[in-house]
């Protein structure tokens, strides 16, 4: 057909780039294929510890969870589940040159998050305020900062 355009109409306008839908990496950090490897386990880490512990954001009181506190509705299991999700972050850490009295404080954070949340009631509030994931993160993110 003759005079017919390609595209819809918000194609031709370049509405995709205002859609509030569509996801644009803003981000500062490089595609992962440039990294070392150092920094592809960290930028890994810090997506499982924002998966884990920020990635949902509650309306109305604007404060954020993650699928940490989700999983750890479902009472004990949840709780071990994510403590294996975050056992990863710890291995992680570790295989990046971590010292030991670090993984130390790290573990404790996570095991004490897992346990204290496996209580009824308690456990609920603690894996809704409790981030351990992204704690271990920053203490990762410290040690890292002061090694270079």
């Amino acid at each position: 057909m003759a005079g017919v355009r390609k595209g819809s109409r918000s194609e031709r306008r370049g509405a995709h780039r205002t859609d509030p839908h569509v996801a644009l990496d803003r981000s500062p950090m490089r595609p992962r294929d440039t990294l070392d490897p150092k920094e592809k386990h960290l930028a890994e880490i810090q997506e499982l510890a924002h998966l884990l512990d920020n990635s949902i954001r509650i309306p109305l009181i604007n404060y954020r969870v993650g699928i940490d506190a989700l999983v750890g509705l479902v009472p004990v299991v949840g709780d071990f589940t994510a403590f294996g999700l975050a056992g990863w972050i710890i291995y992680r850490a570790a295989r990046m040159g971590a010292p030991k009295g670090l993984l130390a404080k790290m573990l404790a954070n996570s095991l004490g998050d897992t346990l204290v949340g496996s209580i009824p009631g308690l456990g609920t509030i603690v894996d809704f305020t409790w981030k351990s994931n992204s704690r271990n993160l920053r203490m990762l993110e410290r040690f890292l900062s002061e090694d270079r």
